[in-house]
């Protein structure tokens, strides 16, 4: 039976759902001896983080901190079996943050939709989508509280499947302090890709098994585990974000539906075309620099030094001068 594991809750700083381990993780039995010529166990596929006072945190070290704390992707599953302690806690903390964020992001999406002119149909309709989405989602997630309130007041209520299986994401995210690491045993890139497989697949004990089991499990799905893995974010919990990050979302949307971004001009002389007021509009305030406002430096001018060549005496112009002028137009 796992022993008591008290936990405390730490301030999540927009990034993650941080969760202080403060005392031992249950460690797993090591065997006292290995008789002579036995083979060690194979190593596993995930990143292992030891835990000050024994146990370990079986998934993918995301990032580590300045301070040293790590953020560590874990498969829900794996936590609530391993950690239940842990894991009662974070989900508790993780609804309702969830519902913080949704309700943020709700209020965000209807103040875009306010905004757009109904002429950017394209990025309309996906915001849209989204915003029903979300509704849906606060909907339901209001219905369930309803449902936990009447199970609290004695009510009958199915028992809840798995939480991989239940509508929540597949990772949560937990942020070890760095008093509580004990070490850092990395899987690899090869093994990553393999776990990454695995979890996609949602394959059985991926934390436990062998590459080399898992491996033959994912190619008999046909599946080539040296291949780029898929990618996983979708499978955690939403996070908090900010209005650069906000911003930075709805520039990648307008420049997959909206207009195209397209420059014209001459020179180190561009505007962006598609302005308010028309091309032809925008490009009206250059033309006279352009065509030659008495500076001599217009197509006039130029033209005439094609054909005639530099006045007597007017020295060279440096080698290398216009492309120098106009190398910022490379990037």
């Amino acid at each position: 039976m796992q022993p008591a594991i008290p936990v405390r809750r730490t301030v999540a700083l927009g990034a993650t759902l941080a969760v202080g381990l403060l005392v031992a993780l249950p460690a797993r039995a090591q065997p006292a001896g290995r008789a002579k010529g036995t083979k060690a166990a194979p190593p596993g596929v995930t990143d292992v983080v030891g835990v000050a006072g024994g146990g370990e945190i079986r998934g993918a070290v995301v990032t580590k901190l300045p301070d040293g704390s790590l953020d560590v992707a874990v498969q829900r599953d794996w936590l609530e079996a391993n950690v239940p302690e842990a894991a009662a806690v974070l989900v508790a903390e993780e609804r309702r943050q969830t519902r913080a964020v949704m309700e943020d992001l709700a209020g965000r999406l209807a103040a875009t939709i306010h905004d757009l002119p109904e002429s950017r149909s394209r990025v309309l309709a996906l915001v849209r989508r989204e915003a029903d989405r979300v509704d849906a989602w606060l909907a339901a997630d209001d219905a369930a509280g309803l449902a936990d309130a009447g199970a609290e007041a004695g009510a009958p209520r199915e028992k809840r499947p798995a939480a991989a299986r239940r509508g929540d994401s597949q990772f949560t995210l937990l942020r070890i302090a760095p008093k509580r690491v004990a070490g850092v045993r990395p899987s690899g890139q090869a093994a990553q890709r393999i776990a990454r497989w695995a979890w996609s697949e949602r394959l059985a004990d991926v934390e436990t098994r062998s590459a080399a089991d898992l491996t033959a499990e994912l190619e008999a799905r046909g599946i080539d585990p040296r291949a780029p893995p898929p990618g996983l974010g979708e499978r955690l919990p939403p996070l908090p974000q900010d209005d650069r990050e906000w911003a930075a979302r709805m520039a990648l949307v307008e420049d997959a539906l909206g207009d195209p971004v397209v420059f014209q001009g001459m020179g180190d002389t561009v505007i962006r075309a598609g302005e308010a007021g028309g091309e032809l509009a925008g490009l009206l305030p250059q033309l006279g620099r352009l065509l030659g406002d008495g500076g001599g430096d217009g197509i006039g001018e130029l033209l005439r030094g094609l054909a005639d060549g530099p006045p007597a005496g007017a020295a060279p112009r440096p080698a290398g001068a216009a492309g120098q002028a106009e190398r910022w137009l490379e990037s």
